[in-house]
């Protein structure tokens, strides 16, 4: 099968639920979810159901929880009882992109270079991005406090 390369991606608005829709030769999911911490599993749970019969499904769910709960905390705008983040999915014949777009207001979402011999700290905060950058073949993020972020991971199976 012949690998995809997905479109660079920008903030900007989107569709507030698509299922099944053709893009780029993949198929497109998003959805809105409330920026409150309940919404989390409730992504979580999405992401792995709409991908329950590919090799992707618990390695995104795992992303789709890291870049969530990233988006809740530190996006105010989005954090917020009447705030919201957006999941993406994206799902190609060798790859699947997941991508969590938040609507700004705090600081810039930073991937930490993944090293393998330090150990992951007993607090369990602060070291998100940098797992999902273990799992992911590729992750970024585009944007600013201002306009809203986008913050995306994309798995590779061969």
């Amino acid at each position: 099968m012949g690998e995809t390369t997905f479109h660079e991606l920008r903030p900007e608005l989107v569709w507030a639920s698509v299922r099944g829709r053709t893009y780029q030769g993949a198929v497109l999911w998003r959805k809105v979810f409330p920026g409150t911490d309940d919404q989390v599993p409730r992504a979580r749970h999405l992401v792995r159901a709409l991908l329950m019969d590919t090799a992707f499904a618990e390695d995104a769910e795992y992303v789709t929880s890291e870049l969530m709960t990233n988006a809740l905390r530190h996006a105010p705008r989005s954090g917020s009882s009447t705030g919201s983040v957006i999941v993406e999915c994206l799902l190609a014949p060798c790859q699947v992109r997941v991508a969590v777009y938040d609507l700004g207001g705090g600081g810039t979402p930073r991937f930490a270079t993944p090293r393998f011999a330090t150990p992951m700290p007993l607090s369990g905060h602060g070291y998100g991005l940098r797992a999902v950058m273990l799992i992911a073949s590729q992750a970024g993020q585009s944007g600013s406090p201002d306009t809203g972020h986008v913050v995306w991971a994309i798995l590779t199976h061969q």
